[in-house]
Order: C-alpha cells, then structure tokens, then sequence
C-alpha cells in the first residue's frame, strides 16, 4: 500500500492532496458521501453523533469533525473533496490564504 501527500502553495492558498493506491468500496463511497451531506448540516459534534452514529466501523465522525473545524476557521466546505477513481483515492483541501480568495472546489 502507498499513501502519497502533496503539498502545495501559491500566493493564494495552500492544497494539500492525500493519495492512496486503492479505490473505495462502492458502498464505502456511498457512505463517504452521506456522511458529507448529513454533516453539512451540523455545527455541532455531538448532536450529529447522537442523530447519526452507529455501531458500525467507520461511522463518519472524524469525517464531520474535521469538516466542523474547516467550517471554524472559515474555510469553505467546496475547498474539501474526496474521490475514488482509476484505483486511487483522493482527498483534497484548499486552503485560502486571505478571504477574497474564493472556494475551489478541492481544485
């Protein structure tokens, strides 16, 4: 297994791209995508944990954490993304430098 970080910066924003070299599960993608937008929904921790956890591995709650902090330094959501294709799984996240810069989309 290989996990590759790229790092890098412009005068406008930092992108960090977290890589590995195995596709999510088709029902693990559709869990990942729940869980963004369940999540999406919540400012709080906690009252997501209590209307969406369960037993089962992976229940998304570092997911929706580390999306709540995103949200708490004011970094838009659409600098954050995450995808499975041709065999590898992608996270991304632009972060703005200053606030005029506008959200990427993970781009």
């Amino acid at each position: 297994y290989e996990v590759r970080v790229i790092l890098q910066q412009n005068e406008d924003a930092i992108r960090i791209d977290v890589i590995n070299n195995l596709p999510m599960l088709p029902i693990d993608e559709k869990r990942v995508y729940e869980v963004i937008k369940k999540g999406n929904e919540y400012t709080d921790l906690v009252e997501f944990y209590i209307q969406h956890g369960d037993q089962t591995e992976g229940e998304g709650i570092g997911l929706v954490m580390s999306m709540l902090l995103l949200k708490g330094e004011g970094i838009p959501l659409d600098n954050f993304s995450i995808r499975s294709t041709e065999g590898v799984t992608q996270a991304t996240l632009g972060i703005p430098l200053h606030h005029s810069y506008p959200a990427q989309q993970g781009k």
